[in-house]
Protein backbone atom coordinates (compact mmCIF):
# COMPACT_ATOMS: atom_id res chain seq x y z
CA UNK A 1 0.00 0.00 0.00
CA UNK A 2 1.03 3.60 -0.55
CA UNK A 3 1.48 4.14 3.20
CA UNK A 4 4.45 1.76 3.22
CA UNK A 5 6.36 4.21 1.04
CA UNK A 6 6.62 6.43 4.13
CA UNK A 7 9.35 4.04 5.24
CA UNK A 8 11.59 5.26 2.42
CA UNK A 9 14.71 7.26 3.28
CA UNK A 10 14.60 9.08 -0.06
CA UNK A 11 13.25 12.64 -0.11
CA UNK A 12 12.25 12.17 -3.74
CA UNK A 13 9.87 9.45 -2.58
CA UNK A 14 8.69 11.00 0.70
CA UNK A 15 7.69 14.40 -0.69
CA UNK A 16 5.17 13.15 -3.27
CA UNK A 17 3.87 10.41 -0.96
CA UNK A 18 3.17 12.93 1.80
CA UNK A 19 1.45 15.14 -0.78
CA UNK A 20 -0.63 12.21 -2.02
CA UNK A 21 -1.61 11.23 1.52
CA UNK A 22 -2.63 14.83 2.21
CA UNK A 23 -4.92 14.76 -0.82
CA UNK A 24 -6.38 11.39 0.16
CA UNK A 25 -6.91 12.52 3.77
CA UNK A 26 -8.99 15.53 2.65
CA UNK A 27 -11.89 13.09 2.58
CA UNK A 28 -12.95 12.23 6.14
CA UNK A 29 -13.66 8.56 5.40
CA UNK A 30 -10.39 8.13 3.54
CA UNK A 31 -8.56 9.69 6.47
CA UNK A 32 -10.17 7.09 8.70
CA UNK A 33 -8.95 4.30 6.46
CA UNK A 34 -5.41 5.72 6.46
CA UNK A 35 -5.58 6.00 10.24
CA UNK A 36 -6.71 2.39 10.55
CA UNK A 37 -3.66 1.39 8.48
CA UNK A 38 -1.34 3.14 10.94
CA UNK A 39 -0.05 6.13 9.05
CA UNK A 40 0.00 8.50 12.04
CA UNK A 41 3.14 7.03 13.66
CA UNK A 42 4.72 6.83 10.22
CA UNK A 43 4.15 10.55 9.69
CA UNK A 44 5.64 11.20 13.12
CA UNK A 45 8.76 9.24 12.20
CA UNK A 46 9.69 11.66 9.42
CA UNK A 47 8.92 14.91 11.21
CA UNK A 48 12.58 15.85 11.68
CA UNK A 49 13.43 15.87 7.98
CA UNK A 50 15.45 18.82 6.66
CA UNK A 51 14.08 18.58 3.13
CA UNK A 52 11.76 21.52 2.46
CA UNK A 53 9.57 19.67 -0.06
CA UNK A 54 9.01 16.81 2.35
CA UNK A 55 8.30 19.23 5.19
CA UNK A 56 5.72 21.17 3.17
CA UNK A 57 3.83 18.06 2.09
CA UNK A 58 4.19 16.46 5.51
CA UNK A 59 2.66 19.55 7.12
CA UNK A 60 -0.34 19.26 4.78
CA UNK A 61 -0.70 15.54 5.56
CA UNK A 62 -0.57 16.24 9.30
CA UNK A 63 -3.10 19.07 9.01
CA UNK A 64 -5.64 16.86 7.28
CA UNK A 65 -4.91 13.96 9.64
CA UNK A 66 -5.78 16.15 12.62
CA UNK A 67 -9.34 16.51 11.40
CA UNK A 68 -10.08 12.84 12.03
CA UNK A 69 -10.95 11.26 15.37
CA UNK A 70 -8.15 11.20 17.91
CA UNK A 71 -5.35 11.79 15.41
CA UNK A 72 -4.59 15.23 16.80
CA UNK A 73 -4.13 13.81 20.30
CA UNK A 74 -2.05 10.95 18.93
CA UNK A 75 0.20 13.34 17.03
CA UNK A 76 0.60 15.34 20.23
CA UNK A 77 1.45 12.22 22.16
CA UNK A 78 4.07 11.37 19.56
CA UNK A 79 5.60 14.85 19.93
CA UNK A 80 4.64 16.03 16.46
CA UNK A 81 2.39 18.87 17.59
CA UNK A 82 2.08 20.67 20.88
Amino acid sequence: MVINLLNSKESKVLAPICGLLAEIAKDYENCGILTDHGYIPMLADIIHTKDENVRANLARAIAYACAYGRNCKELGRLGVIT
